[in-house]
């Protein structure tokens, strides 16, 4: 949101043996939502980190996600 500072980001795993880009995810994403519900970044990344139960830890990747980038879209 532009006044509030909050932007919508997505953090994508592919499927093993699968190759997926930015730019294709942008373009899914176009087709399929409304604008105000594309993300602004999308980044891709080798696995999300967990807890020891399996649950994805959010606020890992909103803080430091370098560790599990594979890519990231340029700005």
């Amino acid at each position: 949101h532009e006044v509030r500072g909050q932007v919508i980001e997505a953090f994508v795993r592919p499927k093993e043996e699968e190759t997926v880009s930015t730019a294709d995810l942008r373009l899914h994403c176009t087709r399929r939502l409304s604008p105000i519900k594309i993300p602004a970044r999308f980044h891709i990344v080798a696995d999300f980190p967990r807890t020891p139960t399996g649950k994805i830890q959010r606020y890992r990747l909103a803080g430091n996600y370098g560790d599990y980038l594979l890519e990231e879209e340029a700005e």
